[in-house]
């Protein structure tokens, strides 16, 4: 099922939630506005599609680029990284020194030759991702327009498809679907939402944060820590303390 009926259904899967959201909009549209259900589902689906498209494009090519940039600029020049650790290694010994404890001098190269072979895994593993995405640009592109024609039918005959499906369903499963429905959907509506809305907030505040301190591939790097930053259990914290750890310890204090 999820090999090969999931890649099908899925456009229809998602035009379904995208036809649920916008139901309120297109009835306000119909009763107060006047306009016909039909252009009203289909402008307003055209319009929310095409902007989250755009939003996700921008993220994303933006994400590439800097991404793209922030990998080139260690690959072609490794050394910095080893020069880097040694630095940091170096201050750890001294101050380990003053107390007495023996300092391995063979660590910071190990975690060198770790630190650049992880460095060209990703390399790699990012040209790869980008000549798929690439060669899988038809499909996107029919994925994308059975996504806008399905959600534009659903949304203009939603109601009509729900009382079909809870009709002919048994009564106890019609009851536990709609019932779900309205307890689930309202969940994680508030769930997503909330989560989302401090997705946001983090990586504008990393964003300008970084950029403001003169930190490269500041868009990438904050939105890597936003995202650990809503995983469970982690926190911003568990990137930005370690980090401003190292940045003391090697003198950086700004």
């Amino acid at each position: 099922a999820f090999k090969y009926a999931l890649p099908v259904l899925l456009p229809f899967l998602l035009a379904w939630l995208v036809a649920t959201v916008l139901q309120r909009p297109v009835v306000f549209a119909e009763k107060k506005l006047k306009i016909p259900k039909k252009a009203a589902a289909a402008v307003l689906v055209l319009l929310f599609v095409s902007t989250l498209l755009a939003i996700i494009f921008a993220l994303v090519s933006m994400l590439i680029r800097q991404g793209g940039e922030f990998i080139g600029r260690i690959s072609d020049d490794p050394s910095s990284i080893t020069e880097k650790i040694d630095a940091v290694f170096e201050k750890i010994g001294v101050f380990l020194e003053r107390f007495g404890i023996e300092y391995d001098g063979g660590l910071p190269s190990a975690i060198s030759d770790a630190a650049i072979n992880a460095v060209s895994s990703i390399a790699s593993a990012l040209t790869g991702a980008a000549a798929s995405f690439a060669a899988s640009l038809p499909r996107v592109f029919i994925f994308i327009a059975a996504l806008v024609i399905s959600s534009i039918y659903f949304c203009a005959d939603y109601r009509k498809i729900s009382d079909f499906i809870l009709s002919n369903a048994p009564k106890r499963v019609a009851l536990v679907v709609s019932t779900l429905k309205k307890e689930f959907g309202n969940v994680m509506t508030k769930y997503v939402r909330s989560y989302f809305l401090l997705f946001l907030l983090t990586l504008g505040e990393l964003f300008f944060g970084l950029t403001v301190i003169g930190v490269e591939s500041a868009i990438v790097l904050a939105a890597a820590i936003a995202f650990v930053d809503i995983l469970p259990v982690f926190g911003a914290g568990i990137v930005l303390l370690p980090w401003a750890v190292v940045k003391l310890i090697v003198g950086e204090i700004g």
